[in-house]
């Protein structure tokens, strides 16, 4: 289905419906109201009034509160199969309950809102540089973190779909990356950085209880190294310090990931191994809740 979406010229989303018994089309009144009229001096004024919605929230970005509002007003969107469809899709139309939005590969637009220029993932991915080096780090390294990111937020109904899920832009990562192997989510060429993924809410039982995700490794379904042996919400920790010049001490020796079809992005056999040297020091663990001390006025 990857190539069938990103081959589209269009792609109808019904984004408001919870289901495939819903439809596209709303029923429900209108929701805004248009105000025209003639201001003392004569100019002519036309103010749309209506609910405030984040129209940011509708595309992968970093707002707090954006999974929130994907789950209550685009349910579609709170979806893992559905991100991809909407990163290889050229251009996308959604019917939502209150309006009609458009998204491309530069922005998104509403009938209520303006322009939303953003950061667009990458799409198509660039290039890759000559050689990706400490003091800039290599936007297809980038581009593939910020898709996880996002992806790692989204639901998937069969569990084991974690990497079949992600596997069309794996495919045009790997296109940009030629030579490279994929290895159950993560790349050979930033292996090490790839593995430096951290569990956002692991640290705050609210959060992760409010976005249903936990962190157990999730058998069978990819190696227990890989982020898509499990259901949290991540971020990758290395992004920074590899920019800053942060030398590894890891070194990677080895590594057996062998793909469980002839598809060599999808799903991967039991059995994964990786093979890894590096410095090791004693550590304590402090379990203790951190607080924090607000000053105000």
């Amino acid at each position: 289905m990857a190539d069938v979406f990103a081959n589209t010229t269009l792609t109808i989303a019904a984004t408001s419906s919870a289901n495939c018994d819903e439809g596209f089309l709303s029923d429900d009144e209108p929701t805004r109201i248009s105000i025209r009229g003639v201001t003392a001096s004569g100019q002519v004024f036309h103010v749309l009034a209506g609910p405030n919605i984040q129209l940011r929230a509708m595309y992968p970005l970093p707002v707090e509160s954006a999974p929130t509002t994907v789950k209550a007003e685009w349910p579609l969107l709170s979806r893992g199969w559905v991100l991809q469809e909407r990163l290889l899709s050229p251009r996308t139309l959604h019917m939502t309950a209150r309006e009609i939005m458009w998204e491309c590969g530069r922005r998104t637009k509403s009938q209520s809102h303006g322009s939303v220029i953003f950061y667009d993932l990458q799409r198509p991915f660039p290039p890759p540089p000559p050689e990706p080096n400490h003091s800039e780090l290599s936007p297809l390294w980038v581009a593939w973190y910020e898709v996880i990111t996002e992806y790692s937020r989204l639901d998937l109904s069969v569990p084991s779909d974690k990497l079949p899920a992600i596997s069309g832009v794996a495919k045009r990562m790997a296109a940009a990356r030629p030579g490279v192997q994929y290895l159950a989510g993560l790349w050979e060429d930033s292996l090490v950085c790839d593995l430096w993924y951290l569990d956002m809410y692991a640290w705050d039982p609210e959060k992760e209880k409010r976005l249903s995700k936990g962190s157990p490794v999730i058998q069978d379904r990819a190696p227990s190294w890989s982020w898509a042996s499990r259901d949290m919400y991540l971020r990758f920790a290395g992004l920074e310090e590899y920019a800053n010049g942060f030398e590894p001490l890891i070194e990677i020796l080895g590594i057996e990931c062998e793909p469980g079809t002839t598809d060599p992005t999808g799903s991967v056999l039991a059995g994964s191994s990786l093979t890894a040297k590096g410095q090791a020091i004693d550590v304590e663990i402090d379990t203790t809740a951190m607080t924090y001390q607000r000053v105000g006025l």
